[in-house]
């Protein structure tokens, strides 16, 4: 696990917030990312278990309690491209479905995906889609002649400068065929990420994003 403060002028606030109606209690995390702070909800059962920077990229990782990085099964994920909104024809769409490509050519035999479409992250160009492989392999799994399937719902979300991606993934059983994706299910457990705030960088910028709604 690395933690590269010096790189990002990284700041992590964690503030309890009530219960939802639905009975779901979250925090509020807030992390200045290059140009922008990025702010959204997490269910308290989830911890941030690495954080690192390289070059011009960010990713920040967190898994309920009792998972590490390596072994999960529900992962909330927080990453960050630098100047990646400056590109010719850049696009929160473009974003998300280049990362899709990787994603199946890890399993292009059962691998699905499900655009969600566009929308607005605080004002900001948003889009999200789902994708999923029925059968992946880590390291580990793969010198065992093991599997698991791994879905994600990712959300680009282009900045000022940059371009973020907010995305949850779940690992479950191994499939030999493509999974079915249910929309309504990730959108419900989605919307527990919400209200996503996307501020400017400056003074009292933890405490300042962290509130506004």
């Amino acid at each position: 696990m690395k933690t590269l403060t010096a790189v990002l002028s990284f700041t992590l606030a964690m503030f309890v917030a009530a219960a939802h109606a639905d009975g779901n209690a979250t925090f509020t995390a807030v992390t200045p990312i290059f140009s922008q702070v990025i702010a959204l909800e997490y269910p308290t059962q989830f911890k941030m278990v690495n954080e690192e920077a390289k070059g011009g990229s960010y990713i920040q990782e967190s898994v309920k309690a009792g998972d590490t990085v390596d072994r999960w099964s529900e992962m909330i994920t927080v990453t960050g491209r630098q100047n990646a909104a400056s590109l010719p024809q850049a696009s929160a769409k473009s974003f998300v479905l280049n990362i899709f490509k990787n994603f199946q050519s890890a399993c292009p035999a059962t691998f699905s995906t499900l655009e969600l479409g566009s929308r607005k992250v605080d004002g900001r160009e948003g889009f999200a889609a789902i994708a999923s492989c029925g059968s992946v392999s880590t390291t580990e799994e793969a010198a065992k002649n093991t599997a698991h399937s791994e879905t994600a719902l990712i959300l680009g979300i282009k900045g000022s400068a940059d371009i973020y991606t907010v995305q949850w993934a779940q690992r479950g059983q191994s499939s030999a065929h493509p999974l079915t994706l249910n929309a309504a299910v990730w959108v419900d457990r989605f919307s527990h990420l919400d209200p996503i705030r996307v501020c400017e960088r400056g003074p009292n910028q933890i405490q300042g994003c962290a509130s506004r709604k």
